[in-house]
């Protein structure tokens, strides 16, 4: 057979055109009715067997006359052609794809468009298995390496038009219980197979992954038998981040090793068990009760107790009056004195114990600032500098402005997300307060309480007229994902001497008080 034409400008017997017919050598094609009759006296054994003794880029690449002849494919005499022929539902030849093998291009006579799949013809409806591959020759070359067992088609255009060619022939393949997609392993022919199988119902699509580009190449390299075994261990498709509980069984032998940092008060890890990567933990009170007091102290707790570092966002107070909070805790003096009752040079040296191993990072600005740009910053601080823990104080602040009138609490649900979604990215753990309104609850929007893995609210009696009570707060813990447990976890007393939020008992907080008293 010759892709050229011996004969054109023929009159068609079967439609009547005067000049619509074409004459090949061993075939006629009429572009007016679109009927592509062979010869009678072709011979595929002959050429088909000659051309594959040759083994060289003119072949069939390892097929056999055999599964050729099947499927009806023809090549010329000298091999730089391959005839491949598309039917319709009814049986009938409607197309025909030539492949210069030269050339390494395709072309197609006839209306493919209204053909079914490569091979579809062979194979009634309906069945355990089907094969989907992304070309004739991998059809070919899958059936025979299956041996001639299972229904094998090809899509008709490649990877790019995989998705219309199913969907056009839809019927067809759902009607088996498994489509076995085996398309090329490139990056065109992975995703054209996830897209694929994301047509059919749950479990039905399964995507082979096989040892080499294609079907063909496993046969071309005596890769038969890795080809056999890729095939029945195909995966269920599953889309992208949805797990089959199967795959989960190995897990249950691991150790987690999930690490807890615990926090300063005891009351609190009982309920918490302490701080983990990939939670974001959310401390909630009114304005003035001691949010940034308790930040502080987990801050320092965090710096003597471990050797982790920490990224800060304190979006309300200066580096500078971050830092001196710090370095006044490690004097024990509240901060608004440090600077009144030491000297320049002790201030430098309680500084240096707290501040001088650069493992606290302060982010320098006041006020509002942009989501996308909080959220650079703490992937800098976790990317950049193996930051494992970020404070953030406070999230209401970030969207203070309204950004152009926008709504604030999408705007909040907004933040909410992508600080979760950041934190479990960076797999740090992510303290961040947000303000409640007068009913207790916080402000604008629920989807920061639904979206954190901790919330902790703090109470405290601003107003009272006692002075323990007054400088006492409530530490609630209102969710808690990994225990379950919530309720009031401890009372932090503030000292008004040192300045520090020590877990007391309130009965203790009593008798020091009581016993200061009697001794002035």
């Amino acid at each position: 057979m010759s892709d050229k034409a011996i004969a054109v400008h023929q009159p068609c017997v079967d439609c009547g055109s005067s000049d619509a017919l074409a004459q090949y050598e061993n075939h006629t094609f009429c572009f007016s009715c679109n009927k592509l009759t062979w010869n009678k006296d072709r011979d595929w054994g002959n050429n088909v067997y000659e051309v594959d003794t040759k083994l060289n880029a003119k072949s069939f690449r390892g097929l056999t006359k055999d599964t050729v002849k099947a499927y009806s494919v023809g090549v010329s005499e000298d091999g730089n052609t391959h005839h491949y022929p598309y039917y319709t539902d009814k049986g009938a030849v409607v197309a025909t794809k030539i492949r210069n093998v030269i050339k390494k291009d395709f072309f197609s006579q006839g209306n493919i468009s209204d053909a079914g799949l490569f091979g579809q013809q062979l194979f009634k409806s309906g069945g355990k298995y089907i094969t989907l591959t992304e070309g004739e020759i991998d059809a070919m070359s899958a059936y025979q390496m299956l041996g001639s067992k299972w229904p094998v088609v090809s899509i008709k255009n490649g990877a790019k038009s995989a998705v219309k060619n199913v969907k056009q022939h839809f019927e067809y393949l759902d009607s088996f219980d498994n489509i076995v997609i085996t398309f090329d392993m490139d990056e065109q022919g992975k995703e054209a197979a996830e897209k694929v199988a994301q047509l059919f119902s749950p479990r039905k699509a399964k995507i082979v992954s096989l040892p080499v580009k294609d079907a063909n190449e496993c046969l071309t390299k005596n890769l038969q038998k890795d080809f056999v075994s890729s095939w029945w261990n195909a995966k269920t498709y599953i889309p992208d981040g949805i797990l089959a509980s199967s795959s989960m069984i190995d897990t249950l032998a691991e150790d987690d090793n999930i690490e807890s940092v615990p926090y300063p008060w005891e009351g609190v890890n009982r309920i918490t068990d302490g701080l983990r990567l990939s939670e974001m933990v959310i401390i909630t009170a009114e304005t003035g009760v001691g949010k940034t007091s308790v930040l502080r102290e987990i801050l320092y707790h965090l710096l003597k107790n471990t050797e982790e570092r920490v990224g800060t966002l304190f979006l309300e107070e200066t580096p500078k009056i971050s830092s001196v909070g710090l370095a006044a805790m490690e004097a024990d003096i509240p901060a608004h004195k440090f600077k009144a009752v030491l000297k320049p040079e002790d201030r430098v040296e309680f500084g240096k114990r707290i501040l001088g191993d650069d493992r606290v990072y302060f982010y320098d600005s006041f006020g509002s600032m942009e989501i996308d740009n909080l959220m650079a910053k703490i992937r800098y601080y976790a990317k950049g500098l193996d930051c494992r823990f970020v404070i953030l104080d406070h999230i209401s602040i970030v969207v203070s402005d309204g950004r152009n009138g926008a709504d604030e609490r999408k705007l909040l649900d907004e933040i909410a997300t992508k600080l979760k979604t950041l934190t479990m990215e960076l797999n740090i753990g992510l303290i961040a307060v947000v303000h409640v309104n007068r009913q207790g609850q916080i402000r604008g929007t629920a989807g920061i309480e639904q979206l954190a893995n901790m919330v902790i609210g703090l109470k405290r009696d601003k107003l009272s007229e006692d002075e323990i009570e007054r400088n006492t707060t409530d530490v609630v813990v209102w969710k808690n994902r990994w225990t379950g447990e919530t309720g009031t976890a401890c009372h932090l007393y503030y000292d008004p001497m040192t300045g520090r939020m020590t877990e007391r008992d309130l009965s203790d907080v009593s008798d020091v008080d009581e016993q200061e008293n009697t001794d002035s």
